[in-house]
């Protein structure tokens, strides 16, 4: 059965947790609209305008904050339990595209082609991850790696405690929008055109797999399956079939 969660706005980004749905407005929408619903009732438990003029651009979350980026270079943090704004980092005119948050730190990165990593016990000046060349297409981590893949098709492996560039990848499909997802063997990337390059974890320079037949421009995965989004379709593969089990 379908349902409707009463009165969102048409065109949003979401993520959820065991208890809420979050939600943002999409790009070229006027008002720039945080929402919070409840996923039993499918109420909503808040909805307020987030003082931005730019484009909001991604939401993520963690057992206390609810993360949301725009196009301007900012960060809103709301906490959850009082889902209220409590803080907004500016990392000056760069437009935040994506986030990957951990226990200890929330990692952005921009159209400048950095990666910042801000401490969330004291969201002091960030780290900076630099290495890329272009921006920054995807984002996504483990409880030790970072990897990131920009659109000129470089994949990089970061040490997450040092910042350190341990291995990048140049030989990526040519066109089309990338995907990042990890599981607990393998790093998968994924091409809206050219298909899926899975890299084994830890045993970087053997040569990837490549699946040319399983393409999307996004992936996520859970305890069994990849989730691949390819235009209106969602392609559902067991990572068992993939070679890619999720430790």
């Amino acid at each position: 059965m379908r349902q409707r969660a009463a009165g969102l706005s048409c065109g949003v980004k979401v993520e959820l947790d065991g208890h809420r749905l979050y939600a943002i407005t999409a790009h070229g929408t006027k008002n720039k609209l945080f929402s919070a619903v409840d996923k039993g009732s499918l109420e909503k438990c808040t909805e307020f305008e987030l003082p931005v003029e730019s484009d909001l651009q991604g939401v993520q979350q963690d057992p206390d904050y609810v993360y949301v980026s725009a196009r301007d270079g900012k960060v809103f943090l709301i906490h959850k339990g009082t889902l209220d704004v409590v803080r907004v980092l500016q990392q000056g005119e760069s437009g935040i595209w994506y986030m990957h948050v951990d226990q200890r730190c929330l990692y952005t990165a921009s159209v400048d082609q950095l990666i910042r990593a801000y401490d969330k016990g004291s969201w002091d000046e960030p780290r900076v991850f630099r290495g890329h060349q272009a921006n920054i297409q995807a984002l996504a981590g483990d409880e030790d790696y970072l990897y990131s893949v920009a659109t000129d098709k470089v994949a990089m492996v970061w040490d997450k405690a040092t910042g350190d560039l341990i291995w990048e990848y140049r030989k990526l499909y040519r066109k089309g929008m990338m995907g990042l997802a990890c599981t607990g063997t393998h790093l998968l990337i994924t091409n809206g055109h050219g298909g899926l390059t899975m890299v084994a974890k830890g045993q970087w320079c053997a040569p990837p797999l490549r699946r040319p037949d399983i393409r999307g421009t996004r992936v996520v995965v859970d305890e069994t399956h990849a989730f691949f989004a390819a235009g209106n379709d969602i392609w559902v593969l067991n990572l068992d079939d993939l070679g890619a089990r999720r430790s």
